[in-house]
């Protein structure tokens, strides 16, 4: 049982780290590109109407954001697999 529990441990820590790295360099990539940060917000502006949350629903509105991320994913992949 204890060999289940470090296990569940370390499934559960190793995508704790890697979701913390994804998101980080998301914001520094957004934070060194500020005309990217200023085209997501405008799409995000225009195709969200009022302060409600965006969910999994809005996701074919907004087609630069999705763009944005699907390019820092596969950045992400192709650094790794460069290696």
């Amino acid at each position: 049982m204890q060999q289940l529990k470090n296990i569940c441990f370390d499934l559960w820590s190793a995508g704790m780290d890697t979701s913390t790295h994804v998101i980080s360099w998301g914001i520094l990539y957004i934070l060194h590109h500020p005309e990217v940060a200023r085209r997501i917000r405008e799409e995000l502006d225009s195709k969200i109407c009022g302060d409600r949350i965006v969910t999994l629903d809005d996701k074919h509105k907004l087609p630069y954001t999705n763009a944005v991320i699907n390019v820092r994913k596969y950045i992400r992949y192709y650094c790794v697999r460069s290696e």
